[in-house]
């Protein structure tokens, strides 16, 4: 993951899509430097070296966009992770391998993983976005009989809470084992799985 990562990607599609992902990378890197909440238009369409008014013939206002920004982002990170886990054959481990790569990708580029924490704090479409994204993973894992526990929104959005907790302190203070360690178990631990064996799943699935 790169700065200017959707401009590169659209440069052989026309101007209407180049200027749309000028400002999407736009979006990620000001959201990454001011906030949230404290990004604006002007200072959007700025860094993307366009005239203010170009922002409304793409986006209806800065949340549009900035769900937009970190939408395509977790979904390029999930395509990724997607083909990555494709062997793992175990729905409980498919799903903590992945919630581990999803941290890992936005601690090796933070202003996505920014963005990304932003817009599940402020966001309610992108909530719904990234929950969608490991119903697949839960549901193998239900099938395969490894949880009890009915595969809901509730229990979908706790899960991802912790995978965006993890971001956000590995963001702070680096990558880091335990905290990986404790968040695999977390999630494990919401399925329905007993300490000890969460326990012990989380470090042989993370570490071998």
């Amino acid at each position: 993951m790169v700065d200017r990562y959707f401009s590169n990607k659209s440069l052989k599609l026309g101007k209407r899509e180049r200027t749309r992902s000028a400002l999407i990378d736009s979006a990620i890197k000001v959201i990454a430097e001011k906030g949230f909440e404290s990004a604006s238009i002007k200072e959007i369409t700025q860094a993307a070296g366009l005239a203010n008014g170009t922002f409304y013939n793409h986006f209806t206002d800065r949340e549009s966009l900035a769900s937009e920004a970190a939408g395509v982002a977790i979904f390029e990170i999930a395509l990724e992770i997607k083909e990555e886990v494709k062997d793992i054959e175990d729905g409980l481990d498919k799903v903590i391998v992945s919630s581990d790569k999803v941290v890992d990708r936005t601690i090796n580029a933070p202003t996505w993983g920014k963005i990304i924490i932003g817009a599940w704090h402020h966001l309610d479409d992108f909530q719904q976005d990234v929950a969608q994204i490991m119903r697949s993973d839960l549901n193998l894992a239900k099938r395969q009989g490894l949880t009890s526990l009915p595969i809901n929104k509730l229990l979908e959005y706790q899960i991802c809470s912790l995978i965006v907790l993890s971001i956000s302190l590995q963001l702070k203070n680096g990558r880091n084992k335990a905290t990986r360690l404790e968040t695999a178990e977390a999630i494990l631990r919401l399925l329905g799985i007993a300490p000890a064996e969460a326990k012990q799943r989380a470090q042989k699935a993370l570490f071998g």
